[in-house]
């Protein structure tokens, strides 16, 4: 719904929408925060520009991008930026400059001939992404620099997403838009509504198998 969200945000004054909750980090960049399962707040962001011309940005950890997501992110619309140890909220805050970025890691390879189509196609994405920082907050503001929004008017859904960046020299102007966010979802496409009919099916199935398994082993 890139046309709709533009909408909003032509309407709400915003240059761009950065988020951080895993729903709607799904519903931007249709990647799920691995991290946030067990526990990693601010782990991934997602960010969608009003300018249709610039790319949605995407912002992950090195290994949880190469190992889970880079097969599914090589689209002309998209833009990468990893990061390799992760700050907490407390030292992104404090910090005024990122160390240098250790590279991100990946599974090692001991024999080339046993090396997977799949593997290649991981580590190539990995290789082209926009570059690696030492924190979360690093990399969300290098994304921001590239976009050329350092100054601009930004809508947020988490209020954390100010303090990490302020000390990185952005001095956009940050906004709440879970309400943006509400409204730009609510209207769903018929490519949303195929997905959600599918999603609905495969629960029954697995309901059912589920039902099935208890029953059988009493």
């Amino acid at each position: 719904n890139g046309d709709r969200a533009r909408f909003f945000m032509e309407q709400e004054g915003l240059d761009a929408i950065v988020v951080a909750q895993p729903a709607n980090v799904f519903y931007v960049t249709n990647h799920w925060p691995q991290l946030a399962r067990m526990g990693y707040s601010h782990s991934m962001f997602g960010v969608v520009c009003r300018d249709p011309l610039r790319p949605v940005a995407l912002i992950a950890h090195g290994f949880g991008y190469y190992y889970s997501h880079s097969d599914e992110a090589a689209f002309a619309n998209r833009i990468v930026f990893t990061y390799t140890q992760p700050e907490s909220g407390e030292k992104a805050a404090a910090a005024t400059d990122d160390p240098p970025a250790a590279p991100p890691f990946m599974l090692r390879i001991v024999d080339e001939a046993l090396v997977t189509p799949r593997e290649r196609r991981r580590r190539e994405s990995l290789g082209s992404t926009r570059g690696n920082s030492a924190s979360a907050a690093g990399a969300l503001a290098q994304a921001l620099r590239e976009l050329k929004l350092e100054k601009a008017t930004i809508g947020v859904d988490d209020a954390a997403i100010e303090s990490m960046l302020g000390p990185r020299g952005i001095a956009a102007r940050f906004v709440a838009a879970d309400d943006t966010l509400r409204r730009i979802r609510l209207a769903k496409s018929p490519v949303e509504l195929r997905l959600m009919r599918l999603a609905a099916q495969q629960n029954v199935d697995a309901a059912f198998a589920a039902a099935r398994f208890a029953r059988e082993a009493g």
